[in-house]
């Protein structure tokens, strides 16, 4: 076995991007001869391998299967147009056999929607990785639509093998389709800590002052309007907030500073392709999330000695112990404004990992599932 294939929706931004970024650095380390396949652009990250970007037929596609999506749309909410499965199941079966795969070798598909989106590609030895809570991807609509919903992701989710980067992620997965129904192997995602010591010493744009700072999607389950609100309750005027990522929420979260009239203090930098110098000068880092399936921008963090506070939601309430300043209730903003308070003006939290996440150990546990 010498090649790897990590099949992902978007290369372009994100955690996911990163770890896949990770994991190709890691088994190119390993004698492996990594490639990376995205379904949907691949931004301007730098691998330090093959990068191969596909056109999977979505909103291009032809108008009988528009037609379709447009009719079955309230049964497939956040699944994509699934009655092309089958033709983007073929353009990556092409792709695979243009890059040199062969019996032996491992696919690995990342995400929920890379996995609905091409249906767990039966053809190939494939291994299918959930990096998100399943029962939010298929939270919508009624009791109808979820049934329909969970039957098609169960049709695709039992033609490969199952990863999940958590506990939690797996515990999710079997409240919905049944603890006995599929054996889903917990790998967490591997962190190269000297890595993310040089990423983080990288030259930066300087924020002057101090600051407190929060990195993820500005999209609701990330919590942003939480962490603005308790932001608001502090008084320390010259203290800020920085918010680094970009999302559906960009305009409603400047709006909640401005009606907070901490609009001055509270910094939206976008998107960035490397937050780390950023996080590194920072006093403290924040995530106020509903929902996490594993949470590498907080690990992250935590690994280069920044001080940490966030809900302990999914996969950071395994990996994470610190003591009783660290966590909060997601969505209690008075909550989260004394403990980032106490941490600032008390004494700085202390938070650890319970675990080494080692990343060429983290691949290797993928390579034996073959």
């Amino acid at each position: 076995m010498e090649k790897v294939f990590l099949v992902t929706n978007s290369f372009a931004v994100g955690g996911l991007a990163t770890v896949i970024m990770d994991q190709a650095k890691a088994l190119n380390s390993m004698g492996f001869k990594p490639c990376i396949i995205a379904l949907h652009g691949t931004g301007d990250l730098n691998p330090g391998c093959r990068v191969v970007s596909l056109s999977m037929k979505d909103s291009k596609a032809s108008i009988l299967f528009r037609v379709l999506y447009a009719i079955f749309r309230p049964f497939i909410r956040n699944m994509g147009n699934v009655f092309l499965v089958k033709k983007n199941m073929d353009i990556l079966s092409c792709c695979l056999e243009d890059v040199g795969y062969s019996s032996g070798d491992v696919v690995i598909l990342h995400g929920f929607k890379t996995i609905i989106k091409v249906g767990g590609m039966p053809s190939v030895s494939a291994i299918s990785v959930l990096h998100e809570m399943p029962g939010k991807m298929l939270s919508g609509g009624n009791y109808v639509v979820r049934l329909v919903q969970k039957v098609i992701a169960d049709a695709f989710f039992k033609r490969a093998r199952m990863v999940a980067v958590s506990e939690s992620v797996r515990k999710d997965f079997h409240n919905i389709f049944g603890e006995k129904k599929k054996a889903i192997e917990v790998i967490h995602n591997g962190i190269d800590v000297d890595a993310l010591r040089v990423r983080a010493s990288e030259a930066a744009d300087v924020i002057e002052g101090r600051y407190i700072v929060s990195v993820g999607r500005l999209e609701g389950v990330k919590g942003f309007d939480v962490l603005i609100k308790a932001f608001s309750g502090i008084r320390d005027t010259d203290l800020k907030l920085v918010i680094v990522g970009g999302g559906g929420e960009n305009a409603f979260l400047v709006d909640l500073a401005h009606s907070l009239g901490v609009q001055e203090r509270v910094l939206f930098l976008g998107y960035l392709r490397n937050p780390l110098p950023i996080v590194a000068k920072a006093k403290l880092f924040v995530s106020a999330s509903w929902s996490e399936g594993f949470g590498l921008a907080v690990l992250e963090a935590a690994c280069i000695g920044v001080p940490v506070i966030c809900t302990g939601v999914g996969g950071l309430a395994e990996l994470l112990e610190g003591d009783t300043h660290c966590f909060f209730k997601p969505g209690n903003y008075e909550e989260l404004r004394e403990k980032i308070e106490y941490s600032l003006y008390v004494k700085p939290v202390s938070v650890n990992l319970k675990e080494v996440l080692d990343i060429q150990a983290s691949m290797r546990r993928y390579l034996e599932l073959k």
